[in-house]
């Protein structure tokens, strides 16, 4: 019997970095760990509320555990299933 698609986890983490000038940490980079190893950059844009397309790419569990150990944790949620329709570019 052929199983359907399984439903995932996405854990989103946020990379920061120290300014030095002003001695505080400062968010660098949004981090989107998928539940099959897969990891998607984000980086907030100049404009409030958007966030620019990085990178995206496969990461091995050693990988992973770095990121999970390196970032914070800011929330985990499933993924959605999305029907054939749902999936097409919007015009």
């Amino acid at each position: 019997m052929k199983e359907g698609p399984k439903r995932g986890t996405i854990e989103r983490r946020a990379q920061t970095k120290k300014d030095s000038s002003r001695n505080r940490f400062k968010q660098m980079r949004i981090l989107i760990v998928l539940e099959e190893n897969y990891v998607v950059v984000l980086e907030k844009a100049d404009t409030p509320k958007r966030l620019d397309f990085i990178t995206a790419f496969p990461g091995d569990n050693a990988y992973i555990k770095k990121i999970k150990r390196e970032s914070g944790w800011l929330e985990t949620k499933k993924a959605p299933v999305l029907a054939a329709t749902e999936a097409l570019p919007r015009p």
